[in-house]
């Protein structure tokens, strides 16, 4: 996968999530990149999980939503993305406040407050 763009970033202490994205003549396939290095501060290895290329956007988010990703801190959103970013954000959230809550992803996906 050399082509392969950054779709969704991710991060949080110790580690993050990626989302990739390949884009051939049928459209954008996807595939997801876990990294937690919390064990190394215990003297344990980095867990790294790799997913399989899927072939839609909702099965990329099926891959994502084994993780906390939407309430962790978002470092970058692809442009071509970012409508669709958020609409999975706003339905993932679970707060009181979500003017505070989502600056950050608001920001990322550049969308007005």
């Amino acid at each position: 996968m050399n082509d392969r763009e950054i779709i969704l970033l991710v991060g949080a202490e110790g580690g993050g999530v990626t989302l990739y994205a390949v884009r051939d003549g049928e459209g954008w396939r996807f595939s997801f990149k876990m990294v937690d290095q919390t064990p190394i501060m215990l003297d344990g290895k980095e867990i790294v999980r790799e997913s399989p290329l899927v072939e839609s956007w909702d099965e990329a988010l099926k891959m994502l939503d084994r993780y906390p990703w939407a309430r962790l801190s978002p470092i970058r959103v692809h442009p071509a993305f970012r409508k669709a970013v958020w609409s999975a954000v706003q339905q993932r959230y679970t707060g009181t406040d979500p003017h505070r809550d989502l600056a950050r992803w608001r920001d990322r996906c550049d969308v007005e407050a």
